[in-house]
């Protein structure tokens, strides 16, 4: 395997010459267009703009559609995410977190079961609810206009109409092919898949409203609370896997890593699970092993991380968990070898902000400082939480200036998050 500092491919920020770059590329693309169109100029040309411009609005209509269908089904909305790339705006709807990113081109909205009933069907509805409440859109168009949607026009207001229906319909007719991609699956294929969704797998996702909290509290560095939202999912729930794992993570960053033992403990034999739960036991385990912060302990964060990757390879959570606790054991371009391979990997927006934060670190303690002032950087446009700005604090003082509660210019609290 090569050496992280040579990795072909890393994830990681742009860098401000790259950053230099991208912009001349859009400049010279965008320069291009407007040339063209400039060119022999007939008001039909204005419909490629007009395409361009009705992208953004469409796709807040087709994630508004999924949220809106799963809430209609009783189901929860955690977060709605408008874009790619670092958070330009982030506020709070309802339960939901909103998350508007630098580059609008894709969406997604991530919801979970209230209960049991009905739940395939009612995960193929909210599926089918992006692509088609952009159908419907264009069919009510159609209603109202008539064939004069499909007419040849030089109207630059009936171009534009015809633009937006061209978009629209496009957009809900390709999100309806079944393919998968590193970002997900589309629409068509999660409508597919709903109807052959294991059981066991919609189970675990009715834990999910209490540990999104907790995990939200716990970027905040608010462990007691967390363990709160986590007892009172436990109420709810008792003994289901994920809320017992979550409450074990709670008490580790809480400094009780007796407490978080006896608790992980608890799962007894773990031969009587399945692969999946094992992996998460053990990727537990060696984040309260690390939490801990002894060098003993830090091995068995090394070990346990192992463990989960000996299950599931591919996994953010114990990749990044491994290389921060070789960072801390000293083996630091190893660390940064396993984090490198976590930001591939992470799937999660904290998450790979977490990995983040130790790439700096890491590249920090290497003497590399360019390198990590691209983490750091990156890291403060998204304002991270308590957690990680501990961690920073001491590479970069803008860490210790948001460590301020009372910043009104942060993310929204986790505690606003709570119904």
């Amino acid at each position: 395997m090569p050496s992280p500092l040579y990795d072909p491919a890393p994830r990681r920020p742009l860098a401000r010459d790259e950053k230099w770059i991208a912009a001349l590329f859009f400049l010279v693309f965008f320069g291009s267009l407007a040339g063209e169109l400039l060119r022999d100029f007939t008001p039909l040309k204005l419909g490629l703009i007009f395409v361009v411009v009705a992208w953004v609005p469409l796709l807040v209509l087709h994630e508004l559609g999924h949220a809106l269908v799963a809430r209609l089904l009783g189901w929860r909305v955690y977060e709605v995410v408008i874009g790619q790339g670092r958070d330009v705006a982030r506020f709070v709807v309802g339960d939901a977190v909103v998350r508007w990113k630098l580059a609008p081109l894709t969406g997604h909205v991530r919801t979970v079961p209230s209960d049991l009933r009905w739940a395939r069907s009612k995960q193929a509805l909210v599926f089918v609810a992006g692509p088609g409440i952009e159908l419907a859109f264009v069919l009510c168009v159609y209603a109202l206009a008539g064939d004069r949607l499909l007419e040849r026009t030089t109207s630059v207001p009936w171009i534009a109409l015809q633009s937006l229906c061209l978009t629209a319909a496009m957009g809900g007719v390709l999100n309806l092919v079944p393919f998968a991609g590193r970002g997900g699956v589309s629409d068509g294929l999660g409508l597919l898949l709903s109807f052959v969704t294991p059981r066991k797998q919609l189970e675990w996702q009715l834990a999910a409203p209490w540990t999104i909290r907790a995990s939200r509290l716990l970027e905040d560095a608010k462990g007691a609370k967390a363990r709160d939202v986590i007892d009172q999912g436990l109420s709810r729930l008792p003994a289901h896997p994920r809320l017992r794992l979550s409450r074990a993570l709670c008490s580790a960053v809480m400094g009780e890593d007796e407490v978080a033992v006896a608790e992980l403990e608890g799962f007894g034999d773990l031969e009587q699970y399945d692969e999946e739960l094992r992996a998460l036991i053990f990727s537990t385990g060696a984040e309260v092993a690390f939490h801990a912060g002894t060098r003993e302990r830090l091995f068995d964060a090394r070990r346990l991380a192992d463990l989960s990757l000996a299950l599931h390879p591919n996994r953010a959570e114990p990749l990044r968990t491994k290389g921060a606790a070789l960072i801390e054991l000293g083996h630091v371009e190893s660390g940064i070898e396993q984090l490198e391979l976590a930001s591939r990997f992470a799937n999660d927006e904290s998450e790979l902000e977490l990995v983040f934060a130790w790439l700096a670190v890491g590249y920090a303690r290497l003497g590399i400082t360019q390198r990590s002032r691209v983490y750091l950087h990156e890291l403060a446009t998204r304002r991270p939480g308590a957690r990680i700005r501990r961690l920073l604090r001491d590479l970069d003082p803008r860490f210790a200036e948001h460590a301020d509660p009372s910043d009104a210019s942060r993310k929204p609290s986790s505690e606003d998050l709570d119904a």
